[in-house]
């Protein structure tokens, strides 16, 4: 057996653990040859990145001739990168959230009679659909267009969470028959206090060593609404008092006015003594700067798109034995639940505030323990180990 993926994210910005040492390392070690093609925006040509992974131009639409543009660039690059760099027939052809993929995809599956995967991790069309800007409508109209006519044309359909599978059954298509959850997951491979005296020195270091540190890592785009946490902090320091108590924010954003707007905004409220923003870090220094913290932030909102997600941030603070607040979304939720590594609150400014207060007001020692439990947890459910087992038994030996 062999598997050809098409994966959809730009690798200079983001290629998460559940997904990347999955594809090239992981299921290779269960003998299942493995070729990922993959965008990356460093590169302005196909580039053979390793063995197994093959990187293409990413294009970035900013007008509506940029959509054709797009299309047409893309298929081109994938088709040369195709046939440089393809060494054997596949039979599985996954392709990953973006409407030029799955099309390109399902193409490559009739030409090797191949099984036809699609895996959906977040629903990038609903949200460009429910942008303000006419390009962003008319990509999101015809992704959701050409993913709900490749649906019916998948043999197997792989989703984030438990709610996108509910989200989905409303396509009544053959693949929602062949349904998988593949949950998002992180690599563990320490204890959570092996990162502790370089987390300490590196809180030392940012000034940050006589305060109790919460800490928001990840996407910091205008869509997750993270002047929600400003406004969290407004209410801690100025209302409950609270002083001793800082909030750094460590994360990437595609438009850097992303950023500037949340630290005009915090400057605005007068909170820039207690909110620092950082630049992102490497994913191998990551751990390090959360186990600085206290306490780790995942407010989600409880949108229509987010609330089927399975976020991924929740994970990297219990990898370091991190207790979290998390919102009430339904995979937050079961997180919290079953691993016992935090609280769930309410997406409302006064309730999660709250909620954060009461786990600061908790001993160290009961912290602690909360944020073991979630270790204990992510290491028996959602390690990218237990993951990759289940995903080659229950999908790929399915479908031998």
């Amino acid at each position: 057996m062999n598997l050809l993926c098409l994966y959809d994210e730009d690798i200079s910005v983001r290629f998460p653990a559940h997904y990347r040492e999955v594809l090239l390392k992981l299921l290779p070690a269960y003998g299942l040859p493995t070729l990922t093609f993959c965008f990356d925006s460093r590169t302005s040509k196909v580039c053979k990145v390793s063995d197994n992974l093959i990187s293409i131009p990413k294009i970035r639409p900013r007008n509506l001739l940029d959509i054709f543009r797009e299309y047409f660039i893309t298929k081109k690059n994938l088709s040369n990168a195709i046939q440089e760099h393809l060494v054997f027939r596949p039979d599985f052809v996954l392709a990953f959230n973006h409407p030029i993929l799955i099309k390109f995809g399902y193409e490559l599956s009739k030409k090797y009679r191949s099984q036809f995967l699609v895996h959906i991790g977040h629903l990038m069309a609903e949200e460009l659909i429910g942008s303000q800007q006419l390009t962003h409508q008319l990509r999101g109209t015809a992704a959701f267009i050409n993913r709900y006519l490749s649906l019916k044309k998948a043999d197997r359909l792989l989703v984030i969470s438990p709610e996108m599978k509910n989200y989905f059954t409303k396509f009544r298509s053959p693949a929602i028959h062949k349904i998988y959850t593949w949950n998002s997951g992180v690599e563990v491979n320490q204890k959570p206090e092996f990162y502790s005296n370089k987390a300490q020195q590196l809180k030392k270091s940012l000034g940050l060593d006589n305060c109790n540190l919460l800490i928001y890592i990840g996407n910091m785009s205008k869509y997750r609404k993270l002047t929600f946490l400003i406004d969290v902090m407004d209410r801690i320091i100025y209302r409950q008092k609270i002083e001793k108590v800082k909030m750094i924010f460590i994360g990437y954003a595609v438009n850097k006015q992303d950023i500037k707007i949340l630290e005009d905004y915090s400057a605005k409220k007068k909170l820039s003594r207690w909110i620092l923003f950082h630049p992102p870090v490497p994913e191998t220094e990551l751990p390090y700067y959360i186990k600085m913290a206290d306490i780790g932030l995942c407010p989600t909102p409880d949108t229509m798109v987010l609330k089927q997600c399975s976020p991924v941030k929740i994970l990297e603070y219990f990898k370091v034995g991190l207790p979290a607040v998390a919102t009430n979304i339904p995979d937050l939720r079961l997180m919290i639940q079953q691993s016992q590594g935090g609280y769930c609150a309410k997406w409302n400014i006064d309730d999660y505030a709250a909620t954060v207060i009461k786990l600061l007001k908790l001993s160290k020692e009961k912290r602690l323990e909360m944020g073991l439990n979630g270790f204990r947890w992510i290491s028996s459910q959602r390690s990218v180990d237990v993951l990759t087992k289940n995903l080659y038994r229950d999908v790929f030996l399915q479908e031998k």
